[in-house]
């Protein structure tokens, strides 16, 4: 594992106002070595291609 990561991603739906915590796999973590390479492929990997921004289908990424 690397260091000050936890492998783990808290999904929050604000429609539903529910949450859950997903396991990131490792070897992600290793590929996209830092947050905007996290950043971008979990937005790629989550948004489909054309999805309007502002839609309510659309996800945000937010990584400290």
């Amino acid at each position: 594992m690397m260091k000050g990561f936890f492998n783990r991603l808290l999904i929050i739906d604000l429609t539903s106002q529910t949450s859950v915590v997903e396991v990131l796999d490792e070897s992600i973590a290793y590929r996209y070595l830092g947050g905007k390479g996290l950043g971008t492929h979990l937005l790629l990997e989550r948004n489909p291609v054309g999805v309007d921004p502002l839609a309510p289908d659309a996800h945000v990424i937010y990584l400290h």
